[in-house]
């Protein structure tokens, strides 16, 4: 089996028997909801990951932020 990628724990055992722990990426990228769109995709570009967690204040998840979503974003912008 290739070694996780980086920041992500080496599994123990089997892929079958492995729970999220095991395999789970541990630096997490959050976003705010008031972060401009723009620097939210650039920073999925920068970290070559497609979402980010959005956190209140209180970094309590209040949702989530996918590439998808920017481009859908996009596309309303270019084409209202």
């Amino acid at each position: 089996m290739p070694a996780p990628p980086e920041g992500r724990a080496q599994p123990a055992q089997p892929p079958g028997d492995m729970s999220v722990a095991a395999i789970m990426t541990k630096t997490v990228h959050t976003a705010k909801p008031t972060e401009p769109l723009l620097s939210v995709a650039q920073r999925l570009l920068s970290a070559h990951i497609g979402s980010l967690p959005v956190v209140d204040d209180a970094n309590a998840v209040a949702g989530i932020v996918t590439k998808t979503d920017l481009l859908k974003a996009l596309v309303a912008i270019v084409r209202p």
